[in-house]
This record gives C-alpha cells, sequence and structure tokens, in this order.
C-alpha cells in the first residue's frame, strides 16, 4: 500500500516537492515527523514514534481536515497528534 502511494503520487516525491522533516536525535522521545508538499498543492504528513509509549507529536502542516491514509477517514487534526507507541501515521489532504 505504501508503494501504491508513491507510485499513484510522484509529483510528491520529485525534485519540485518541498519537504521538512523533524528527524533529529533531540526528536526521538518527542516523534518525529516529515512534510512533504507538491507544486500543486497536495500535502503528506508523517509522525513517528520510536518510543516504548504513547507521545504526542506536533503537527508540521497546517491543521484542519485531513485524511487518515491507514484507514481512509477524514479526521480534524490538532496541532498535536497522539501516536502510539512503535507506531507511525499518514495524513494526507487529498
Amino acid at each position: 500500500k505504501l508503494l501504491k502511494l508513491r507510485n499513484d503520487y510522484p509529483e510528491l516525491f520529485d525534485g519540485s516537492a518541498s519537504l521538512t522533516w523533524k528527524v533529529g536525535a533531540s526528536d526521538w522521545n518527542n516523534g518525529r515527523s516529515l512534510h512533504l508538499e507538491s507544486i500543486t498543492g497536495k500535502e503528506l504528513v508523517v509522525l513517528g514514534n520510536f518510543t516504548n509509549g504513547e507521545t504526542t507529536v506536533a503537527f508540521p502542516a497546517e491543521t484542519g481536515e485531513w485524511t487518515d491514509w491507514k484507514s481512509g477517514e477524514k479526521q480534524s487534526v490538532d496541532s498535536n497528534v497522539k501516536v502510539s507507541a512503535n507506531s507511525f501515521v499518514i495524513y494526507t489532504n487529498f
């Protein structure tokens, strides 16, 4: 399913897309994030928690209605998102 996302939306992964990420050592306990935005306005956000406990990760994009990529359900996303232990979430605006 992840490869399908990559193949279906190549504009998010080419050189014209913007990438913002927080993946440094200081982000280990507070969650890591990646935000991709294409020149057409499509956005993808990945939030990862690599600890053994639930953590709250700062959402790196504009808050509001996003689609949970795993479930396909639209959700209202706030500035902080709870991510389960040893897990990740993916949100899209399309």
